[in-house]
C-alpha cells in the first residue's frame, strides 16, 4: 500500500495521544516514535492535522487499538497525488449534478 497521511477524527487523535502520555514515559516515546516530545503535544492538542501512516502503525502497535475503531475514525487520507475524504464524494456528486441540471442541449 502507498505510503499516505491520514486525517483523523479531533476527538480520536487527541484521545490516542492523552493515552500515549498517560502510558509511557516521554523518553521511550520519542525513541518509539521516532518524533519528539513537542509533536507529541503538537498532535495531542491538534496543531498538527494529519499523521502518517508509519506513526499510525507505531501508535497501533504502543496502544493495540481496535482497527475498526481506527478506521472509522479517519475522516480522509493524503499522499503525493490523491486527497480522499468522505466529504470530497458527496462534493464530487453534487457538482455532477449541478453541471447537468445547467447544460443547455
Amino acid at each position: 500500500m502507498e505510503k499516505c497521511r491520514f486525517v483523523l477524527k479531533n476527538r480520536f487523535q487527541k484521545k490516542i495521544f492523552e493515552k500515549l502520555l498517560e502510558k509511557y514515559e516521554s523518553s521511550f516515546l520519542e525513541k518509539e516514535l521516532a518524533i519528539s516530545i513537542q509533536e507529541i503535544y503538537a498532535y495531542k492538542n491538534l496543531k498538527v492535522k494529519s499523521i502518517s501512516q508509519v506513526l499510525l502503525e507505531k501508535i497501533n502497535l504502543l496502544l493495540k487499538l481496535n482497527s475498526g475503531e481506527v478506521k472509522k475514525n479517519i475522516d480522509g487520507c493524503f499522499g503525493n497525488i490523491y486527497w480522499y475524504s468522505k466529504r470530497f464524494e458527496e462534493v464530487k456528486r453534487n457538482k455532477i449534478r449541478e453541471v447537468l441540471l445547467n447544460q443547455k442541449v
